[in-house]
């Protein structure tokens, strides 16, 4: 019988487990793709619909929003969703939310 594969890994999580005293900070592509996998776990499904990570410039991350109500609502929650992503995001240091209404 065949072995259930697991689920895929990311390789950074890989490199790091084979070269553990190598962390060298992750650039701002690899950020970006992090934040961009969790993103409806830090917005929530209704949010995660209407915005989308596009772009991480040093401690800035860019989305793109669909209207102005939302660039709105997400100041409102800007620091919380800082949070999430600082949390759950390794070496993401995001400290300020810009948009870009789409």
């Amino acid at each position: 019988m065949r072995e259930k594969l697991q689920k895929p890994v990311p390789l950074k999580t890989l490199l790091l487990k084979a070269f553990p005293h190598s962390q060298a900070a992750p650039d701002s592509k690899t950020i970006l793709y992090e934040i961009q996998q969790h993103w409806s776990t830090i917005v929530g499904q209704s949010i995660a619909k209407n915005t989308w990570p596009t772009q991480v410039i040093g401690d800035k991350l860019i989305l793109s929003v669909k209207g102005s109500p939302w660039a709105s609502e997400l100041q409102f929650l800007q620091q919380e969703i800082l949070k999430k992503i600082n949390k759950l995001c390794s070496g993401a240091n995001i400290k300020t939310l810009r948009f870009r209404v789409s």
